[in-house]
C-alpha cells in the first residue's frame, strides 16, 4: 500500500519494493516449497545467467552509501528511524556478510549452478530463487528448522544438487542483503523527504534566523520538491495547529492528498505502518545474519541431502569422519557433473557396488580402484583437462623425474651459457657445469614439488570418525620392543608413546 501510494504521489518511485510478502506457517510454507518447485523450470545451459555477483557489487556500494547518509543524520542530531539505528549500530555485521558472500560465491561455482528458465528471476540460480521465496514468506527471518522443512518439502519435487545444497547459507545472505539495499534506499529517500518538509516547515515558522524569502517565495518552492508520504506526513505534522496564515499551506496538501484518494490520517497511518515494517524486516535481517554466522552448516546440508540419505545406508560410510563423507559427496559431484545420470543415481551405483565387492568400503567405487568400474556405469565423459591431469598422474614417477632432469639441465645450461659469455674456458665451463648440477638439481626439485602440489593438491586420507572413543571391535595392542632394565625406563616409554 506504502508503495502503490508513493507511486501515486512522485512521478517516478524512489526505491524498489522489499523482499516481502504473506508470512506463511510452517505448514503453509511446506507447501509452498512443493508449489514453488513445479512452478520453476531449469534451464539446460547452466552456464548462462544474470550477473548476480555485479549485483552483489552495487549492493556493496548502495549500502555503504546509505550507511554514510543515515550516519551523518545522526551525527547532526537530525532524528531518525528505529531502521536507520539498526543500520547504523550493526553496519559491520552487514561489512562482515558481504566479504562472506564474495568469498564462498566465487564466479566459476556460481557459474555451475542451475538456472531458472523463466519467470521473474529468469537467469539467476534455481537455489536464489528459493532463497528469495523464504526471505518473502518469513520476512527475512533466519529459522533453520522452517528453512530446513521448505527445502524438503522442495526436494520431494525437484532434488537439489550438493553444490546447491551449499550456496543455500550464502545465498540467503545474498538476498537478505539484496532486501536491505531495498530497505536503506527508502529509508534514506524517506529521512531526505522528513529533512525537506522540516526545511519548509522551519521557513514558514520562522525559525531559521538567515532566511528572508516571503510566505509566497517558500510556497512556491514547496511545489517544486518531490511530494512523498514522508514529507506529506511531517510537514503536515510541523504545520498543524499552527498560525492562521499557514492554512492555506495545509489546504494545498489535504489538496494533494485527496486527488489520490487519500486523507491526512490515511497517509500518516500508511506512513507508521510503513516505518514499523521497515524497523521489523531490518531487525531480523541483522539478526539473522547474526545467528547464521554461528549456525552448523555441515550438519544442515547433511540434514536435507538426498545424497547423503542414500549413502548412509552403508553402515561403515556413517561412522566415518565429516572430511571424508564430503570427498564421497564431491566424488559423486564430479561424476553426475558429466553423466546423465543425477547425483543421487549415482550414490545408488556406488551404494550397489559396494554391497556386491568383497571390498565393503564406499570409498573404493569412489575414490580407489572401483572409480573406473563407477564411471563406465554412469556413462561419464571426461573433458580434456581430466583426462590430462589422469594421464599425469599415471605417469607420476617417470613425469616427476623426468621434470627434475628437464629443470635441472635447463638452470646449468643458463648458467653455462652465461658464463660463456665471460668467454671461460673449456674446462671452466665444464667444471661450473659438475659444480652446479646438484644445486640446480635441488632448486628444480623445490619448483617440481610446488607444481606437483598446486596441481594435484593434498589428498585426506579417509577415516573413521571416532569421536565417542575407540569402538570394541577396532580395539588392539600397541607392541613396542624395548628393554625394562628399571621402573623409571617405563614410565619414560609410556610419555613417549602418541596415539
Amino acid at each position: 500500500m506504502l508503495n502503490s501510494l508513493n507511486s501515486a504521489l512522485a512521478p517516478t518511485p524512489a526505491f524498489e519494493d522489499p523482499i516481502r510478502s504473506v508470512i506463511f506457517s510452517a505448514s503453509e510454507l511446506e507447501r509452498h516449497g512443493e508449489s514453488l518447485a513445479h512452478a520453476q523450470k531449469v534451464t539446460a545451459n547452466a552456464k548462462k545467467g544474470e550477473n548476480l555477483l555485479r549485483r552483489v557489487k552495487d549492493n556493496a556500494r548502495v549500502l555503504e552509501h546509505a550507511y554514510l547518509d543515515i550516519l551523518k543524520a545522526a551525527e547532526n542530531k537530525v532524528a531518525i528511524t528505529p531502521a536507520a539505528e539498526w543500520m547504523i549500530d550493526n553496519f559491520h555485521i552487514v561489512r562482515s556478510q558481504l566479504r562472506n558472500i564474495h568469498d564462498h560465491l566465487p564466479p566459476a561455482y556460481y557459474r555451475e549452478l542451475p538456472k531458472i528458465a523463466e519467470g521473474p528471476l529468469a537467469g539467476f540460480p534455481r537455489v536464489y530463487g528459493i532463497a528469495w521465496a523464504f526471505a518473502a514468506h518469513t520476512d527475512s527471518r533466519f529459522d533453520p528448522e522452517l528453512l530446513q522443512k521448505f527445502i524438503t518439502s522442495y526436494q520431494k519435487v525437484q532434488p537439489l544438487t550438493i553444490g546447491e545444497l551449499w550456496a543455500v547459507s550464502t545465498t540467503i545472505q545474498l538476498v537478505f542483503i539484496e532486501n536491505l539495499r531495498r530497505l536503506a534506499v527508502s529509508i534514506v529517500a524517506s529521512q531526505k523527504a522528513r529533512e525537506n518538509a522540516n526545511r519548509i516547515a522551519d521557513e514558514f515558522l520562522n525559525l531559521k534566523e538567515n532566511t528572508h524569502r516571503t510566505t509566497e517565495e517558500i510556497f512556491a518552492d514547496l511545489q517544486t520538491i518531490e511530494f512523498v508520504p514522508s514529507f506529506a506526513v511531517q510537514l503536515l505534522q510541523r504545520l498543524r495547529f499552527q498560525e492562521a496564515k499557514l492554512d492555506p499551506v495545509l489546504s494545498w496538501l489535504e489538496q494533494r492528498l485527496q486527488a489520490v484518494g487519500r486523507s491526512a490520517e490515511e497517509v500518516a497511518t500508511i506512513e507508521h505502518v510503513g516505518q514499523t515494517g521497515a524497523n521489523a524486516t531490518v531487525r531480523n535481517i541483522i539478526t539473522s545474519f547474526r545467528l547464521m554466522t554461528a549456525f552448523d552448516w555441515q550438519g544442515f546440508f547433511e540434514s536435507v541431502s538426498l545424497v547423503e540419505q542414500t549413502l548412509r545406508q552403508d553402515a561403515l560410510y556413517s561412522k566415518t569422519d565429516f572430511t571424508t563423507r564430503d570427498r564421497y559427496r564431491h566424488a559423486i559431484e564430479e561424476v553426475a557433473r558429466r553423466s546423465p545420470f543425477t547425483e543421487n543415481q549415482i550414490a545408488g551405483f556406488a551404494l550397489e557396488m559396494t554391497s556386491q565387492s568383497p571390498i565393503h568400503d564406499l570409498g573404493h567405487a569412489l575414490i580407489s580402484k572401483g572409480r573406473k568400474e563407477l564411471e563406465t556405469k554412469a556413462r561419464f565423459k571426461p573433458n580434456l583437462s581430466l583426462s590430462l591431469l589422469r594421464w599425469y598422474t599415471r605417469n607420476g614417477t617417470a613425469i616427476y623425474l623426468g621434470s627434475i632432469l628437464a629443470l635441472t639441465l635447463a638452470i646449468v645450461l643458463c648458467a653455462l651459457f652465461y658464463a660463456d659469455q665471460n668467454h671461460l674456458s673449456l674446462l671452466a665451463l665444464l667444471t661450473l657445469g659438475v659444480l652446479g648440477f646438484f644445486p640446480a638439481a635441488e632448486t628444480a626439485i623445490a619448483i617440481v614439488n610446488r607444481a606437483t602440489v598446486g596441481l594435484l593438491g593434498p589428498r585426506y586420507l579417509p577415516r573413521l570418525d571416532l569421536e565417542s572413543g575407540i569402538p570394541r571391535e577396532f580395539r588392539s595392542f600397541v607392541v613396542v620392543p624395548t628393554m625394562l632394565s628399571e621402573v623409571s625406563k617405563i614410565e619414560a616409554q609410556v610419555e613417549q608413546l602418541e596415539i
